[in-house]
């Protein structure tokens, strides 16, 4: 028994000795960690921007509803976004495509859109947009 705690003890010095003389990160571990942050600054580069177009987007949306008249159409909506946006420098939107518009007792905005930004090589980053827009709440909101 007293051989086996023998054995146990000089097999953590041993252990201990090697720890003592590996200090550091090797080279491989340095370049990996290079490799991986230069992959993160690459998809905020890549998709930061559509993030923030989207936040612009939403805010567009947001401020129309709560100053849309009562009387006004779909289609006169649309435009009202559309030149919106142009001025926002959100310049290659499908306004018409990326919106659905409802007008019951109140206009309901459905936003849905997808973009592709180029990453790497053949691979692209798709992000999907989708949020939901009600006159009502918004109004109520901002009381």
């Amino acid at each position: 028994m007293n051989k086996d705690v023998i054995m146990s003890a000089q097999s953590i010095n041993s252990f201990l000795s090697r720890a003592q003389h590996q200090r550091g990160a090797s080279y491989w571990a340095y370049m990996s960690m290079i490799l991986m942050a230069g992959l993160v600054a690459k998809f905020v580069i890549a998709a930061g921007p559509t993030y923030l177009d989207d936040l612009s987007i939403n805010k567009v949306i947001e401020e129309r509803l709560r100053a849309v008249d009562p009387e006004i159409t779909q289609e006169r909506f649309i435009q009202q976004l559309s030149a919106q946006f142009d001025m926002n420098n959100l310049r290659d939107l499908d306004t018409k495509n990326m919106l659905t518009i409802i007008n019951d007792n109140g206009l309901k905005v459905h936003k849905k859109y997808e973009v592709r930004k180029k990453f790497v090589g053949n691979m692209d980053i798709i992000m999907t947009f989708e949020k939901e827009f009600d006159e009502k709440q918004l109004k109520q909101q901002a009381k």
